[in-house]
């Protein structure tokens, strides 16, 4: 399975090598439906969905740019922007944090420890962390466990942009078009229309 959301542009290389490896001797129709399977991820599934991908070589092409070519200025906004996802436990987020600074070849364990204590929402699991000698991501994660903090338990108050995006239904973004000038809803992000009626 490739996890856009979380992939790293090694999980992704590896990935693809492993999916090309694996559905060699497949037509290309094949190789594409096998591929849509292993897609997860609003990203991925956003990607796919916008294309319009006939052919294995065209799959290799558009993969490849999208997700193996990122540049660095793109990791360091995801890297600062990404917070710990609901259900994702203390080891999974620090596990998160040290791949993309791995990406980045960002060895500073203390500046890794801000970014994965800013990532965190959860005002009993930083408090905890206040009062802990955890310097760095191991330390945290240890610190955590040993409080009996390190499974996934949400407050209500944590992801607030979650409740907010159930209840908003009208998204106002801007309409796109696919490479072949398809347009694309900037509401529902569906191909074939657009927000704007003639």
């Amino acid at each position: 399975m490739f996890y856009s959301d979380t992939a790293t542009v090694e999980k992704a290389r590896d990935f693809w090598e492993l999916f090309e490896d694996h559905t060699d001797r497949l037509p290309d129709r094949k190789r594409l439906l096998v591929f849509r399977q292993k897609l997860k991820g609003r990203e991925a599934e956003r990607w796919w969905s916008n294309s319009s991908i006939k052919s294995f070589a065209t799959l290799k092409v558009r993969f490849h740019n999208r997700f193996l070519s990122r540049t660095a200025d793109e990791l360091w906004e995801r890297l600062y922007s990404t917070k710990r996802e609901r259900g994702e436990s203390v080891e999974e987020w620090g596990d998160r944090v040290t791949d993309l600074c791995d990406s980045l070849d960002y060895p500073n364990p203390q500046m890794r420890y801000q970014l994965f204590r800013r990532g965190l929402k959860n005002k009993r699991m930083l408090a905890a962390l206040d009062s802990s000698p955890a310097r760095d991501i191991p330390e945290a994660c240890e610190w955590l466990m040993f409080k009996d903090m390190h499974r996934p338990v949400e407050e209500d108050d944590e992801f607030p942009d979650e409740s907010r995006a159930r209840t908003d239904s009208i998204k106002m973004a801007e309409d796109s078009h696919t490479q072949e000038g398809e347009p694309v809803c900037g509401r529902c992000d569906y191909k074939g229309h657009t927000r704007v009626t003639v």
